[in-house]
């Protein structure tokens, strides 16, 4: 790839002076009227990198198609998930061959010998450029399916119910959040979660009837902390209907019984710094809380109680961090997560006597799901590593688990081709930073294969071990991959999530720079063949290794950026700025803004030589706004002193998690691969 064309330039109309000045300090952004989106301007800039980045890559099209048929290859043309048992009713999808969404269907029997198909996201999909559905849910009674479906990529859906008696679908509520729906108990009414107009913020619970328009809708609830944002959902046992408000540092669960009047009160009242996730069993509530446990403990609290005083413990807190729990009549589990792991806790309610189901030593992950109805007697659970195809298991309390479901492949596939394993990498201040690892054995050759190191780190997200069909397109091609579990998510307990926000929020790259140093004195890659990606605050993560190491990394990509950190955490007007102040810290407080200052991408680009950089981003991206990514890049050019490319990639027609599609979403796939396969030297 070389830079024969000129790269596009801002019109000069479009260039500012625009000044910023806070305690003192003044910040030049000659870029910032990138920003204004319905600019006829911005749109065509847009389209002109767009169109750069395809002259760029028009050189290496012929392994592009061909990585992108690899990837198409790779899935079942016809594919069936496993059913989940819910109220005598097998419920589960499919995909026909060609078609890029699912068919959702229920079924008396569990070999689902007769469909009775209640949804085709194909059709709800046609002639739409974007098509992402949420929140399928029936009505108690099974007259009404509710499901919600944004056409934009901005997160706000609209809600359309179908009556299954007449087959009449309408748009019942438009622009809401994905934040949850959940129908009342007589199969009248569902409550919802509106967004703020200007913030998208999620803060108030509506109720809608069927039928009634909605400027009847009744309000139940408003979140006037802006720094909370809420969801609705329901206990297991579907006796109450809950509203869930939470902040990065504390939350707040409400109920109603879902029979009754629907008058809201909390089941404990917040205060700063509790977390609690809550359920329902046997006249109590059962809660996992960081109540005196930091890492998290389950406690039960009994019916009409609302202090953590009155808490009778459970499952006492461990030294792996308790990241999710799910019940029945009959069982409680929960996932413990450590040294980016995650694994399966569980145990009878008759005999308490938790019990680890041991899923083998390689880094890996376990998630609860399927667990609709209250009554099942087993525990589903899926497993996942970065070698071995997702595997479904059920799972009854002092038993073995039973193999029920593994995912299909198009291709003939041997796991033991491929070995994985954890790595320890040592941190400047001490820490050690576990290292989830992946490689071809009959392709690794010590010091001379080119290495992808991932990593996120924000939010408390884990990076959880994970297969991914696609990723063979580099691992067969002499990729070693790597997933660093750097500080600032809770791969290794809550203290590492602390150790990696707010004040702390460098040791984050610290950490992802001491793992590349480390694969590299270790021998698990060329040293001049370190690649670097992430995506949203992971992309934030590329921004600031990129101008702290520009000389370590071969070629970068930053997927959806967070890169003008800054600029974006004062302006309260944007999507998620208030409620990510326990995450960055409120700029408005001279200590964290000089701090964010600091390491803020955008404002601290060197003047150096810079690796090929691919930057992606979408227009209707309501997390991470299409402007900073833009503007990142050309600040980036402005000051490269070297020769290579600085891409940028923009999604038109999509948002945060870009196109939809099973198909579609692989476009995007084989552009990074085909960018990062041709500066690791390997075009075929």
């Amino acid at each position: 790839m070389e830079n024969k064309s000129t790269p596009p330039s801002l019109p000069e109309s479009l260039l500012s002076d625009t000044v910023f000045e806070k305690f003192g300090i003044k910040r030049s952004d000659p870029y910032y009227r990138l920003r204004e989106r319905d600019n006829p301007l911005v749109l065509q800039h847009l389209k002109n990198e767009n169109d750069y980045t395809s002259r760029q890559m028009a050189p290496l099209q012929q392994l592009r198609d061909k990585i992108l048929d690899e990837l198409v290859a790779r899935i079942p043309p016809e594919d069936e998930m496993y059913p989940t048992y819910y109220k005598g009713w097998y419920y589960g999808y499919y995909y026909q061959a060609g078609k890029e969404y699912p068919i959702h269907y229920r079924s008396r029997d569990q070999n689902a010998t007769e469909k009775q198909v209640f949804l085709d996201e194909n059709e709800l999909a046609k002639e739409k450029p974007y098509c992402d559905v949420a929140a399928i849910e029936f009505s108690p009674d099974e007259r009404y399916l509710a499901y919600a479906v944004d056409y934009v990529g901005n997160r706000c859906y609209s809600i359309y119910v179908k009556d299954l008696n007449s087959g009449q679908v309408r748009e019942e509520v438009p622009n809401i959040s994905e934040g949850g729906l959940v129908w009342t108990a007589d199969s009248r009414a569902f409550l919802y979660v509106e967004k703020d107009p200007q913030t998208l913020r999620p803060y108030k619970v509506r109720c809608h009837r069927v039928g009634t328009p909605q400027r009847d809708d009744a309000l139940l609830y408003t979140e006037e902390d802006e720094t909370f944002s809420c969801g609705v959902s329901k206990t297991t046992d579907e006796k109450f209907l809950l509203i869930e408000c939470a902040s990065t540092e504390s939350s707040e669960v409400l109920y109603a019984p879902a029979a009754g009047v629907l008058q809201f009160k909390p089941i404990i009242p917040r205060t700063k710094g509790h977390l609690y996730d809550v359920d329902f069993h046997e006249n109590r509530w059962i809660i996992c809380t960081n109540y005196q446990a930091p890492n998290f403990r389950i406690v039960a609290l009994p019916f009409g109680k609302n202090s953590p005083q009155d808490f009778k413990e459970i499952v006492p807190q461990q030294p792996y961090l308790i990241e999710d729990f799910a019940l029945t009549r009959f069982w409680l589990a929960w996932t413990g997560i450590s040294q980016g792991s995650c694994d399966l806790y569980c145990t009878s309610w008759k005999e308490l006597k938790p019990q680890k189901i041991d899923m083998g030593g390689a880094p890996h992950s376990v998630e609860l799901h399927g667990n609709l109805d209250y009554n099942v007697p087993y525990v589903r659970f899926s497993y996942n590593d970065l070698r071995t195809i997702p595997m479904l298991y059920d799972v009854e309390p002092g038993k073995p688990p039973v193999f029920r479901f593994r995912r299909k492949v198009n291709f003939h596939y041997d796991e033991d081709k491929y070995h994985t394993l954890l790595l320890q990498a040592p941190a400047r201040d001490g820490a050690h930073i576990p290292i989830s690892l992946v490689y071809r054995k009959d392709m690794f050759k010590r010091g001379k294969n080119p290495l992808l190191l991932y990593g996120y780190g924000s939010y408390g997200i884990s990076l959880l071990p994970n297969f991914s069909s696609s990723r063979l397109s580099l691992l067969d091609r002499g990729f070693v991959l790597a997933y660093a579990h750097v500080r600032g998510g809770q791969d290794n307990g809550r203290a590492w999530y602390d150790s990696g926000r707010l004040l702390f929020k460098k040791n984050t790259f610290y950490d992802f720079i001491d793992c590349a140093e480390f694969l590299k004195l270790q021998g698990w890659c060329a040293a001049d063949k370190i690649m670097a990606m992430g995506g949203s605050a992971g992309g934030m993560l590329m921004g600031a290794v990129l101008n702290m190491r520009p000389d370590l990394w071969a070629a970068v990509v930053a997927e959806v950026p967070f890169v003008d950190v800054v600029t974006t955490m004062l302006d309260e007007t944007i999507p998620l700025t208030t409620a990510e102040y326990d995450e960055w810290g409120n700029p408005n407080d001279p200590k964290y803004f000089k701090y964010m200052l600091s390491y803020s991408p955008y404002d601290n680009v060197p003047h150096a030589a810079f690796p090929p950089v691919l930057v992606l981003t979408a227009l209707h991206d309501s997390q991470v706004q299409y402007w900073e990514p833009a503007k990142w890049v050309l600040r980036l050019r402005e000051r490269n002193t070297g020769p290579n490319p600085i891409l940028l990639h923009c999604e038109m027609e999509a948002g945060h998690g870009g196109k939809t599609g099973r198909y579609s979403a692989l476009e995007e796939v084989a552009l990074i691969y085909t960018f990062l396969l041709h500066w690791a030297g390997i075009n075929q």
